[in-house]
């Protein structure tokens, strides 16, 4: 069970860090020994026991780095390779997310001067607080002839969001980072969803006290906030290699 558990605390920065320090010292090795172009680390061990144990370090050192070599070929520059088509597609999917948020918000800032499109913590409260949750939203009676409130609109945009995260984690895992994959998580269950989520299919509900309001906006924010940070790992990775 120990080792279990230290092999799950082991990231893959640690694992990179590990395979380079291995195949510096491999090289190390070779040169020291079968090139003597670095010197020997000195020690009071027998010159023939010595010779035994240079011998199969550069026997060991030789088939590590054609495994490296092998690695690199078929296994991480493949990869890159897939990596940089992918992770346009992944862009389009964060961005369809940044789409269902600014959606609700376009929807509660409607008649206001609110910019739907500013994720700041002060604008999504302001915007949040300026409308009742209850409410029929005006523009979708208007245009489509359905009576939805803006509570419904917000778990809509709670399942479109748990979906194109559950695709982007069920069909491109590998080409996530760590990071990336806690964020998706934390996106998806966030306190905000399950609030909307109970909420919604309570028939009668008051969401117009400032105090309770004022709790879920703040847990709306947080929620954005995650998003944010998805975002920025997004950008960052797409501007630097796997390896």
């Amino acid at each position: 069970m120990k080792i279990k558990t230290i092999i799950k605390t082991i990231s893959k920065k640690q694992i990179w860090l590990l395979f380079y320090i291995s195949l510096f010292l491999c090289c190390w090795s070779i040169f020291a020994v079968d090139l003597n172009i670095l010197p020997l680390i000195k020690t009071s061990i027998p010159e023939n026991i010595c010779e035994k144990i240079n011998r199969v370090l550069s026997n060991l050192s030789y088939g590590y780095i054609t495994g490296c070599i092998f690695f690199l070929l078929t296994v991480v520059l493949p990869h890159n390779a897939k990596t940089k088509t992918i992770y346009p597609v992944l862009n389009i999917k964060i961005r369809k997310i940044r789409g269902y948020i600014s959606n609700v918000l376009l929807e509660f800032s409607r008649q206001t001067d609110f910019n739907h499109n500013d994720f700041s913590e002060d604008n999504c409260v302001k915007i949040l607080m300026s409308k009742s949750w209850t409410d029929i939203i005006p523009m979708f009676q208007e245009m489509q002839g359905v009576r939805i409130s803006h509570l419904h609109h917000l778990y809509a945009m709670n399942n479109n969001i748990d979906k194109e995260v559950n695709e982007i984690i069920a069909l491109y895992n590998s080409y996530l980072t760590e990071r990336q994959i806690v964020l998706l998580e934390e996106l998806r269950n966030a306190e905000f969803c399950k609030t909307v989520a109970m909420f919604v299919h309570i028939q009668r509900i008051n969401l117009d006290d400032p105090d309770g309001k004022n709790d879920f906006t703040k847990d709306f924010c947080k929620m954005v906030q995650i998003f944010i940070e998805i975002e920025k790992t997004f950008k960052i990775r797409c501007d630097n290699d796997l390896v």
